[in-house]
């Protein structure tokens, strides 16, 4: 089965339900207009996404005045570099094994600071 099958076409949409096709193309196109005017607020055209959150990569190397955190969160990076224990880990467990119980514990939110 063609992933594209899974989804309904706009086409079948259309005919299966009672709808305005032109209050629809209307409803369709403002979401897009929409879309492209805030775009490069999630894309920034001259910036890298990456600036100021590579220490969800590694947080034992980047310079925590580099990162993009409020000051509580500064200081429980702090901890967390200074913490061999957590280096340990670190360096035997994937990314995702070895965030995911601090973003539980610690209150690291790699989701929020990845913004992916």
């Amino acid at each position: 089965m063609y992933r594209r099958e899974i989804f309904p076409t706009l086409r079948g949409f259309v005919t299966s339900v009672d709808v305005n096709a032109k209050d629809l193309l209307d409803i369709v196109s403002q979401h897009l207009e929409e879309l492209a005017s805030n775009f490069d607020y999630y894309l920034p055209e001259h910036e890298d996404p990456k600036n100021g959150k590579l220490w969800t990569n590694n947080p034992f190397v980047d310079a925590v005045s580099t990162c993009a955190l409020h000051l509580y969160e500064e200081e429980g990076l702090l901890k967390l570099c200074c913490d061999t224990t957590l280096l340990s880990r670190y360096e035997k467990e994937s990314l995702f094994q070895f965030w995911i119980p601090l973003a539980t514990n610690m209150g690291f939110s790699v989701a929020k600071q990845s913004n992916f």
